[in-house]
């Protein structure tokens, strides 16, 4: 089966080499373990060749021989008090000479957390009969008409995060969210406590926005997988990270502006909240005794109304920098307007002009049939946000006629809605009804071809750095996909996912062509889940299954090759505390279907799952690493490797950290966790030595960090997007690998 493919190779001149966006530091850490204090330290991509180290305890050289490149961990067997340093050589000679370290207490690190204050922490309640309201942007919506905010008594929890430089230090910080016990799927009806973006530093553990401070998305934004997101890095080159960001009128920033409605010349007013009496003043500095005027929640407790923006938030402060239109409005989703649809976001940061360039926040809006497919590139120069480009399967504009458009509990009044701006619309006319239904619950950003420059794949199409359109697959809507260079012996790189729409199953797709190299379906449909790791040590490429509510659709190598019916199954000691894994919440899961994490010595990759929090019964799961073992022909088996006691994860079933990335040490991932009352995060970090001989060997030129390959830092990036997916790098990192830096 192949794909139909445009433009393809547009504006790519083949000089790229897969150089890191910006330089990274040695990243030394230690860890006290049981055997003594263990090391890492990161390798670079354009290191030298005959790069060696030398790592010193209180100025004492441990190392009786010259590290070579293969070798950045180093046990220290004696006590762990002291600080270390490791001394970077070329060709014998000392060059660099990284900042002492002290050891870690453990292999992790623990970040106490400010939990937001009542104030920060309402929900909307609707009750008794209903009544139509108009909104300002002229949407009449049948609401409650005893429509009130109320103190929020349920679990808020420290949920998705990404890493980046938010005061210009050259460390990375974590921006993250606040999310509502009582979230919501698009999909379902219900008022939300209200959602919360939050910043940490990694190395000092501060508050960095102050205490007591907090982005607040407002009461029209609903807490859910598919209704908050941002996209985070240095978009403007001045060295410090900003947040983009979906926001409305009541959004607030930490020092207490909040965004108001359009006025009647199309202009966003704001206002302010003090912000220890809580009362909001208009922009003529008038209290605000009403705030439920700009409320625009349905009755299903859903908003369907109001202006949307997009609004780009300081780094360093918290504070909004500028706020434009959000680029796609509802009514050009098209369809019936329902929260469902029309309420679906991914976003991603890009280089759409290869690395070395200013990247771009993508926002993707849409990807169900019969609704628009539609994806926004937005530029932030540190002054104004503008609108690169705007792919959309449906046309730049919509003339709505007669008494206007009426579904979803609101009525979309008659006038013209247009693009935002409709000039950056990539065809003016649409991409066309193909494009529609063909994504995923998140989006990959990947560089295709030797210039660098990233593409935006949505699962079953791809759209090329200038928003035109250059592959789609026709398989229709996935919820899970993994991509990198899976199948090493084939030129190019891979996209594996599982298919929600029938026949589901499974499938493994060019990236660079959109070729479905091989399926396979299964006769239940619906394949939630799906995996890539390593299960085979002497094959070459990766291992890949799937599986819902019992249905398997079996394991197969990356090529296509069918190993097993089955999938890979728990092994002993993982089924913990006092939850049946095959049956915990009705998902019959019976073996690892999320995560994939490089964390042991050799080269394979693991499984990261588990951590689910049980708010019903309590009866709540540690998170853990496994990994694959052969047992025999066709029947595999995950070993528990670590156990992470009391730590949680989010989303339910799908069992996400808030991050995985090679934050520091070696090119091997670390994980940060949350406890189940979000008082603290913890980021675990791995204690084994590599692999030196046999098929899970590092290569004898060492292994990079993971940071230096801007695909990675890119998946990472956008990694919180919806439906969470691990990073992956281009490069082929598994069992028989061959070397990454010649």
């Amino acid at each position: 089966m192949f794909a139909a493919t445009f433009l393809m190779f547009s504006g790519c001149d083949p000089v790229y080499k897969y150089e890191a966006p910006k330089p990274v530091d040695r990243a030394l850490v230690a860890v006290t373990s049981e055997d003594g204090v263990f090391l890492t330290w990161r390798l670079r991509l354009h290191d030298w060749p005959d790069i060696g180290f030398n790592v010193y305890k209180n100025g004492v050289k441990l190392n009786s021989a010259i590290l070579g490149p293969a070798h950045t961990d180093f046990l220290d067997e004696g006590a762990s008090s002291g600080s270390y340093r490791v001394e970077v050589l070329s060709a014998g000679r000392s060059v660099e000479m990284t900042p002492a370290v002290t050891p870690w207490a453990s292999n992790y690190k623990k970040i106490p957390l400010e939990y937001p204050a009542q104030k920060f922490r309402y929900t909307l309640v609707g009750s008794g009969t209903t009544t139509t309201f108009t909104a300002h942007d002229g949407v009449a919506v049948t609401r409650h008409a005893n429509l009130t905010i109320e103190p929020y008594t349920m679990l808020h929890y420290a949920f998705d995060g990404a890493p980046v430089d938010l005061n210009g230090d050259g460390n990375l910080d974590l921006v993250f969210m606040w999310f509502p016990q009582d979230q919501r799927d698009s999909s379902h009806n219900g008022y939300s406590g209200n959602v919360l973006l939050d910043a940490y530093s990694i190395t000092t553990g501060e508050k960095l926005w102050g205490a007591g401070k907090f982005v607040d998305f407002g009461p029209n934004i609903r807490g859910g997988n598919h209704d908050n997101m941002y996209s985070a890095y240095d978009f403007s080159g001045r060295g410090i990270a900003d947040i983009m960001t979906r926001t409305v009128p009541l959004s607030m920033d930490t020092a207490g502006n909040v965004l108001g409605p359009l006025d009647a010349e199309g202009n966003i007013r704001m206002f302010k909240r003090n912000l220890e009496t809580w009362v909001l003043y208009d922009d003529d500095d008038v209290a605000i005794t009403d705030e439920s005027v700009y409320w625009y929640a349905n009755s299903n407790g859903v908003t369907i109304a109001g202006a949307e923006y997009l609004s780009v938030i300081c780094g360093e402060t918290g504070v909004f920098l500028d706020t434009i239109m959000y680029p796609v409005p509802r009514v050009l989703m098209f369809g019936n307007p329902t929260q469902n649809q029309w309420m679906r976001f991914i976003t991603g940061t890009a280089y759409l002009d290869g690395p070395g360039s200013a990247p771009s926040g993508i926002f993707q809006r849409g990807y169900y049939s019969g609704y628009s497919t539609t994806i926004a590139a937005v530029d932030w120069d540190g002054e104004d946000l503008s609108v690169r480009w705007i792919f959309s399967s449906n046309a730049a504009s919509r003339t709505v006629t007669g008494t206007g458009i009426t579904g979803g509990s609101v009525t979309i009044p008659a006038g013209t809605y247009t693009l935002q701006p409709a000039s950056a619309a990539t065809n003016p006319a649409g991409w066309g009804s193909s494009y529609t239904g063909q994504g995923n619950h998140s989006l990959t950003i990947v560089s295709p071809f030797e210039c660098g420059r990233q593409i935006i794949v949505l699962g079953g199409m791809a759209v090329d750095w200038n928003g035109v359109p250059m592959w789609r697959t026709g398989q229709g809507h996935g919820d899970a996909n993994h991509q990198g260079n899976l199948w090493p012996d084939r030129p190019g790189t891979e996209i594996f996912m599982v298919h929600e729409d029938s026949p589901g199953g499974m499938s493994v797709v060019s990236i660079q062509t959109g070729e479905v190299l091989w399926r396979h379906p299964v006769a239940a449909g619906d394949t939630g889940r799906g995996m890539a790791g390593s299960l085979e040590p002497d094959m070459r490429g990766f291992q890949v299954w799937g599986q819902m509510n019992g249905a398997f659709a079996g394991t197969n190598h990356i090529d296509g090759t069918r190993l097993s019916e089955n999938i890979p199954v728990f092994g002993p000691g993982v089924a913990i505390n006092t939850i049946d894994w095959a049956n915990q919440s009705g998902s019959n899961q019976a073996g690892p279907v999320n995560y994939a994490i490089y964390w042991d010595g050799d080269t394979g990759r693991e499984a990261l799952d588990g951590g689910f929090q049980d708010f019903a019964n309590g009866e709540d799961i540690d998170p853990f690493v496994l990994k694959g073992v052969k047992l025999g022909e066709g029947a595999y088996e995950m070993q528990l490797v670590d156990r992470f006691v009391g730590m949680r994860t989010n989303s339910g079933t799908k069992q996400v950290p808030i991050l995985q990335a090679d934050l520091f040490g070696d090119w091997r991932e670390e994980i940060i966790f949350r406890d189940a009352e979000s008082l603290n995060l913890y980021i675990f970090t791995t204690t084994h030595p590599t692999v030196h001989t046999g098929h899970g060997a590092v290569p004898a030129s060492g292994i990079p960090t993971l940071w230096d390959c801007h695909d990675y830092r890119a998946q990472v990036l956008g990694q919180h997007g919806c439906y969470n997916q691990p990073p992956w790098p281009r490069w082929y990192i598994g069992y028989n690998m061959d070397p990454i830096r010649q």
